[in-house]
């Protein structure tokens, strides 16, 4: 198996200023379960991912 095979192109990344909301709603549109966090320098800073992510969605609209 290769990566090409499993992984998105292109990339999916988000901007560093998103809120958890935005980043999450984002993985359910493209249909991924992990996005690249860009930094403002441009530079890949780390991933979001939809599982580790989840828990801080729904505090968030518990709130």
């Amino acid at each position: 198996m290769l990566v090409r095979e499993v992984m998105t192109s292109p990339v999916v990344t988000v901007p560093s200023d998103w809120t958890v909301k935005q980043a999450v709603h984002l993985l359910y549109e493209r249909d991924v379960t992990a996005a690249g966090r860009v930094c403002p320098r441009g530079a890949l800073c780390c991933p979001v991912r939809g599982p580790s992510a989840l828990p801080l969605v729904m505090s968030i609209r518990l709130r």
